[in-house]
């Protein structure tokens, strides 16, 4: 078929004839495609829930004083 529409299994064909002795290179793509975008949002909600954290933690210090017994006391606003 020169010059004509293509069916889909000759679309099919080609690609898999593009790919001949390179599967590997298709596969890691594909993988690094997928992986990449996966570690980097764990990472970063990671990053945000330790944030998150230790700003409750700066929070509770700010509105508790504790005496020199030990025991806590709340600041009243």
């Amino acid at each position: 078929m020169k010059g004509g529409i293509k069916v889909i299994s000759d679309l099919k064909n080609a690609a898999l004839s593009s790919l001949k002795g390179r599967w590997g290179l298709g596969v890691g793509t594909t993988f690094l495609y997928y992986v990449l975008p996966a570690v980097g949002m764990y990472v970063i909600g990671i990053l945000f829930t330790l944030l998150f954290g230790l700003s409750i933690d700066v929070i509770s210090e700010f509105f508790l004083d504790s005496s020199i017994t030990g025991e806590t006391q709340t600041d009243t606003i």
